[in-house]
């Protein structure tokens, strides 16, 4: 009667604590969350990408303006005192600006001791530039694998996830075929199981989603990073195909290990690990009936 009631859905509820936050692993939300601070981590790449390659910009148009005052004056026939004082203060700057330069200025003609200094200018933006290229490269590489795999395993969990909906959705029509009649098309509002898996379902879509938005931006990332140093459009494709397989390698290897160790642990072993992680909720719902 009432008891044996009270007791199935007791049942019910611990089975639905368990799927979320029992030994199956993370919840929805943890995986969202995760998922979010990969998207952040990409952005932060590119953040400091952008900064470093504005700051070598903003460098290197300085530096010209005053190289180019610099050779002005250098280049006069009649050079004053006043210029030579105006020179030697550019110099200075140039070379605090570029540590290695060691520009110096003849007192007497006003001749300058590094010629293509434009060129000096160039190069040193252009190394700048690549430094920042490396730095940001090595960063995507080091998410790479992880967000490919965040990409795969959410493409996976929300076909799940529909497929869990769909399930019970026909499982509740056979059981109730006259609200199911009534509610066609919208038999989320008339179960609460029922919307909470549709639910599920529309977060792991949006978390999907999002999963390949972090993925092809860090993607398009990398080859801007490839095209700064010099890789050409076949060598920066090579470069994504070898990452590809290497991320798919190590996360195969990873799921075959957790699958390995998950695999040891006995039945009982089981039960308490997924009892442990809902006692709590359990004992409330115990209270409860």
């Amino acid at each position: 009667g009432a008891s044996s009631e009270q007791a199935g859905e007791l049942a019910v509820q611990i089975s639905r604590l368990e799927a979320a936050y029992g030994d199956a692993g993370k919840t929805i939300g943890q995986f969202i969350e995760e998922i979010e601070q990969t998207g952040e981590a990409i952005a932060d790449i590119q953040t400091k990408y952008d900064d470093a390659v504005t700051s070598a910009s903003d460098l290197e148009k300085g530096s010209m303006n005053l190289a180019s005052q610099l050779m002005v004056l250098s280049s006069q026939s009649d050079i004053t005192s006043a210029d030579l004082d105006l020179m030697s203060g550019i110099v200075d700057k140039l070379n605090d600006n570029y540590g290695e330069l060691s520009l110096a200025v003849d007192k007497t003609t006003g001749k300058l001791s590094v010629p293509e200094l434009y060129s000096f200018i160039q190069e040193k933006a252009d190394e700048q530039k690549k430094t920042a290229a490396t730095d940001a490269l090595t960063e995507a590489i080091s998410k790479y694998g992880e967000a490919r795999k965040q990409m795969q395993d959410a493409s996976t969990e929300v076909g799940a996830a529909w497929d869990n909906y769909q399930e019970m959705t026909e499982k509740w029509r056979t059981e109730h075929p006259i609200k199911a009649y009534l509610g066609e098309g919208a038999e989320m509002n008339w179960d609460k199981d029922l919307g909470q898996a549709f639910d599920d379902w529309e977060a792991l879509k949006d978390a999907s989603a999002e999963a390949s938005e972090n993925y092809n931006q860090l993607e398009e990332q990398i080859r801007q990073y490839c095209e700064t140093l010099g890789y050409t459009t076949e060598e920066t494709d090579e470069f994504i195909s070898q990452l590809e397989a290497s991320a798919d390698s190590m996360n195969s290897l990873s799921d075959a290990t957790q699958s390995a160790e998950e695999d040891t642990l006995s039945y009982q072993e089981a039960v308490s690990t997924a009892y442990d992680g809902v006692r709590s909720k359990v004992e409330e719902l115990c209270t409860a009936y």
